[in-house]
């Protein structure tokens, strides 16, 4: 079934690894599909396994949703959570597309910093 929805803005997508250290990012307009993004966004940072958000994740019948999966699964909740509380990025006011992403630079700069300082 088609929703008829439309949304205004941007939107960004983000691989990380298990260090919490951002790999890759896309940024496009809000009303953009996810998945038409996902081959873009993988194309510039490789890894073997791709864990996603539990919205995006299709799980066959026959598999499980192990404790490990579930665990990484919070992990990436939480990664996106502790964002919003520290940054507000759900509402960066911004004119364009290049000053989202300024923003969001600004953002993966300070929070590497704190990161390696609590390494």
């Amino acid at each position: 079934m088609l929703k008829k929805q439309y949304y205004y803005g941007f939107k960004g997508y983000f691989e990380i690894d298990n260090n919490g250290l951002i790999r890759a990012y896309v940024v496009t307009k809000a009303s953009k599909t996810d998945t038409a993004l996902v081959k873009t966004l993988l194309s510039e940072y490789r890894c073997s396994k791709v864990i996603a958000d539990k919205g995006y994740m299709k799980i066959r019948e026959d598999e499980k949703i192990t404790n490990d999966l579930k665990r990484k699964r919070r992990y990436i909740e939480t990664f996106f959570s502790s964002w919003v509380n520290l940054f507000d990025i759900e509402r960066i006011c911004v004119k364009s597309l290049i000053g989202f992403q300024l923003r969001l630079e600004q953002c993966f700069l300070v929070y590497t910093v704190q990161l390696l300082e609590i390494n």
